[in-house]
């Protein structure tokens, strides 16, 4: 017997202390959806009976910039894929380097292209990782990911 189970994780109005400056992501693995708490709440709908405790991941990304004079156009998102990770840039990437969060330096590449796919799957599910690419207009860029 297979019943059609909604749910409803609730979202996130009100943040405090170091959490002021972040955004809450909820993850849906098994839709692959990123959905933004701040905007509201999540509803999804099950199907199977069974326990899926890995079906959701939170990812918590900065929004604060401490440097005054940062281009607003330059775009530069991390996405997680079935094997690893996806990068978009509007600017080419001359520089790409993955770091643990221990430091340690896990990969670099000069790709010289805005979207492409890297394989991660050397890493374990939920490995933080630190993303800093240099673009061909010289800035700088790095964000914070979780492989999943």
């Amino acid at each position: 017997d297979q019943r059609l189970v909604r749910g409803e994780i609730p979202g996130i109005s009100k943040v405090e202390g170091g959490l002021r400056d972040l955004d809450i992501y909820l993850i849906d693995k098994e839709l692959n959806i990123t959905h933004d708490l701040s905007l509201g709440n999540y509803s999804f709908e099950q199907s199977l009976a069974g326990d899926f405790s890995d079906r959701f991941a939170l990812q918590f990304m900065s929004t604060a910039l401490d440097v005054e004079d940062f281009e607003n156009e330059n775009i530069f998102r991390i996405v997680n894929v079935d094997s690893g990770i996806k990068v978009i840039s509007d600017k080419v990437i001359e520089e790409l380097k993955i770091y643990d969060i221990l430091g340690r330096k896990i990969y670099k590449a000069n790709p010289n292209e805005q979207n492409f796919e890297l394989n991660l799957d050397q890493l374990k599910n939920g490995t933080i990782i630190v993303v800093r690419a240099t673009l061909e207009n010289g800035v700088e860029l790095s964000t914070k990911a979780i492989k999943y």
